[in-house]
């Protein structure tokens, strides 16, 4: 007798063990498709640059969303994106991919995430706009990258003068050369490490 509800009772486990099985396989098979089906339905062709752009603009799915934009190679779409998604995330994801200049100036100068932003920096090139960036922007972090590609030795000796942050004037005095703008710097800087970089740069000139 006891021998039967032992054989019963490992029958019923391992029924029970299948059944949670085909549950979880289920499962990761309905998550797996889940996209495919939702597409499929709303009869979006996710192989297009188009199909990915509408996914991208208008899914309720952040996570889709994401997936989409990653897929896009069309600067004027991922532009869009950048420029109009609610997701800062989606929006970080469309930036990295962006090569116009004058579209990261722009998402640079208006978005309202520091981290979008500094995306938008770190691509950008134009001497003159990475100087309006270094002027204007809020966002120690996001000035800095700016000054440490800007060039020009006029514009780093006005953010080595006139920027609030000590670490932003040091990143602007330890890209500088002209002998007259370092000694400027040492006269009439209060901050130590930033006058004695300038020492330095200019024992180096």
């Amino acid at each position: 007798m006891k021998r039967s509800l032992l054989f019963l009772g490992t029958v019923l486990f391992l029924s029970s063990c299948i059944t949670v099985s085909s549950k979880n396989e289920k499962a990761f098979s309905t998550a797996a498709n889940l996209e495919d089906a939702k597409t499929n339905d709303i009869g979006i062709d996710t192989t297009s640059e188009q199909g990915l752009f509408h996914m991208a603009s208008f899914d309720e799915d952040v996570a889709t969303r994401k997936l989409a934009v990653s897929k896009i190679n069309n600067q004027a779409n991922l532009f869009h994106i950048a420029s109009f998604n609610d997701d800062a995330e989606v929006r970080k994801i469309a930036v990295a991919k962006m090569d116009n200049q004058a579209n990261l100036f722009h998402i640079a100068s208006f978005d309202d995430d520091g981290a979008v932003r500094k995306i938008a920096v770190g691509k950008m090139e134009n001497q003159a706009n990475l100087l309006h960036i270094a002027n204007f922007d809020k966002d120690v972090a996001v000035r800095k990258i700016a000054v440490g590609k800007m060039e020009n030795q006029a514009n780093l000796f006005h953010i080595a003068c006139f920027d609030g942050n000590a670490e932003v004037r040091k990143i602007a005095v330890g890209k500088m050369n002209n002998r007259a703008n370092l000694n400027h710097i040492i006269a009439f800087e209060k901050e130590s490490e930033v006058m004695q970089l300038a020492l330095n740069q200019l024992n180096r000139n």
